[in-house]
């Protein structure tokens, strides 16, 4: 009785062992965000659908996006180089290149697309704040 007990105790720890050690690989493994290429695509395709874009607006948009994203790996890349990090002077310098590229896009579209492309901006805004539980 007693080794059946026993065994049957050891058992039931094993199997919680077990579980416990495959939920906390699960909870290790996320997934892999998109790259900045991938996640323009996505934007583009979208601003492409939303806002009714022509072949030449869509191809220009893509080509100031191509434009934007080389430019923001240039600063990236600088910014971890630098030895002495400014925070607020990079996202200050992030945010008016952000500036400077929505500025080209609305140079590309009507004022109707301009409209939707203001709310589209604000929906994306609304989804990151929403993403980030702490702030």
């Amino acid at each position: 009785m007693k080794k059946k007990l026993l065994t049957t105790g050891l058992m039931a720890l094993g199997l919680i062992f077990c579980l416990n050690n495959a939920s906390s690989q699960q909870r290790r493994e996320r997934p892999q965000r998109p790259n900045m290429e991938e996640m323009q695509k996505k934007q583009l395709e979208e601003m492409k659908t939303e806002l009714s874009l022509t072949a030449e607006q869509t191809q220009k948009i893509a080509s100031i996006m191509e434009e934007q994203r080389t430019a923001m790996k240039a600063k990236r890349d600088e910014n971890r180089e630098a030895k002495e990090k400014d925070r607020d002077a990079n996202m200050k310098a992030f945010k008016e290149e952000q500036k400077t590229y929505n500025k080209k896009i609305k140079a590309v579209l009507t004022e109707e697309q301009q409209t939707k492309f203001d709310e589209l901006q604000q929906k994306r805004q609304e989804e990151r704040k929403n993403r980030r539980p702490n702030e």
